[in-house]
């Protein structure tokens, strides 16, 4: 009985503790422009069978971390090095892992609750170290005039990756490498037979159609849409609720195989200057 009741006790706290991630879960300010469909449809493979590509490269990483006007500081190196070393895990797929080679602290306050359209152009030029991935980390984003969790340049911007605290280091770097949301549409909507894989959606064929908005009701706990919803062909989604590049907060935790060989042939024709 008292195993059972501890049994209980630690679900119970597992489940306000991803209520509580679902609820905080900003959202992702990082937008895919007219320039990186072109080169996704044009560049990036999109193979079905083909082996996953392993880089066996390391990325240096400079980490950039906001002071508030208190002195304080949006993370921790320890907090840093913690969400690297997770990162690194979870690329070990295609051997490539990151190293933070320097921590720089910013001393402009300012920049601490960060207006992109504002401040980030002053930001990276007085912060940034040519051929390292450059991670900003502050206490708050705003994109658009609304709050974010952070944000990341797509292949041919700048390598710049901002970071409100570290919880969506994974995400970002995955668009940084090339990814789109799952439920991406500026390319048209993903049917869920995947007939338009290749044309529409995130453009990777083995992650399955997602039909996310913010509204949208899902159960943290078992990863599970709450209602039903279905493709303009009638078919019903099941989106891939466990992969990083959706937004169903606690239940990301993978990327998928086409997700990683598209990485791999990111960083081969666009990163493979970095240090």
């Amino acid at each position: 009985m008292k195993f059972q009741l501890i049994c209980a006790l630690i679900a119970l706290i597992f489940a306000v503790s991803s209520l509580e991630t679902q609820a905080q879960m900003l959202p992702c300010g990082t937008k895919v422009t007219k320039a990186d469909r072109e080169y996704a449809l044009e560049h990036l493979s999109n193979s079905r069978s083909a082996p996953v590509t392993r880089l066996f490269r390391k990325i240096s990483i400079t980490a950039h971390i906001v002071k508030d006007s208190l002195g304080g500081f949006a993370v921790t190196e320890g907090q840093v090095l913690a969400a690297v070393e997770s990162l690194n895990s979870i690329m070990d797929t295609i051997k490539l892992s990151f190293e933070v080679c320097d921590f720089r602290e910013v001393e402009n306050h300012n920049f601490s609750k960060l207006i992109r359209e504002e401040e980030e152009a002053e930001m990276i030029a007085l912060n940034y170290q040519v051929n390292t991935l450059n991670m900003y980390f502050v206490k708050e984003i705003w994109v658009g005039g609304a709050p974010a969790g952070g944000y990341a340049y797509l292949p041919g911007g700048p390598d710049v990756v901002v970071l409100a605290g570290t919880g969506a280091m994974k995400h970002e770097v995955g668009h940084y490498l090339g990814l789109f949301h799952t439920f991406e549409t500026s390319v048209g909507g993903e049917f869920v037979n995947l007939s338009n894989c290749e044309t529409a959606g995130d453009l990777v064929c083995d992650t399955d159609a997602d039909p996310y908005f913010p509204e949208i009701e899902y159960d943290p706990i078992t990863c599970n849409l709450t209602e039903t919803w279905a493709d303009s062909n009638g078919d019903l989604y099941v989106p891939p609720m466990d992969n990083i590049m959706s937004y169903y907060g606690p239940c990301r935790c993978r990327f998928s195989r086409g997700q990683y060989q598209r990485m791999a042939d990111t960083y081969l024709q666009s990163r493979a200057y970095l240090w």
